[in-house]
């Protein structure tokens, strides 16, 4: 599969999370929009391998992520949280 095709479907699967997708990646959330309504046909390399490398690892970071007892924020996954593995997961 192409990288933009796993981009696209992942972006109609992530519709609701694109703010989060667009400040945690780079990627400003207008391009995100403009490609994920296919308006923007052929992105540019860079705005492509920036998205593909945090839907690649970020879908397992959200995945792994803890709420701190004493903040009640997230917190970025451990090493030992990082071995786990994933539900779902081959």
């Amino acid at each position: 599969m192409k990288q933009l095709d796993y981009i696209l479907r992942e972006l109609d699967v992530r519709k609701g999370s694109w703010p989060r997708l667009a400040q945690e990646s780079g990627v400003p959330l207008r391009t995100i929009e403009k490609i994920a309504s296919r308006r923007t046909r052929y992105p540019r390399i860079d705005t492509v391998e920036k998205l593909a490398s945090y839907l690649s690892t970020g879908k397992r970071l959200a995945v792994l992520r803890v709420r701190n007892p004493r903040t009640r924020r997230p917190d970025r996954p451990g090493v030992r949280d990082a071995c786990r593995p994933l539900a779902g997961s081959a």
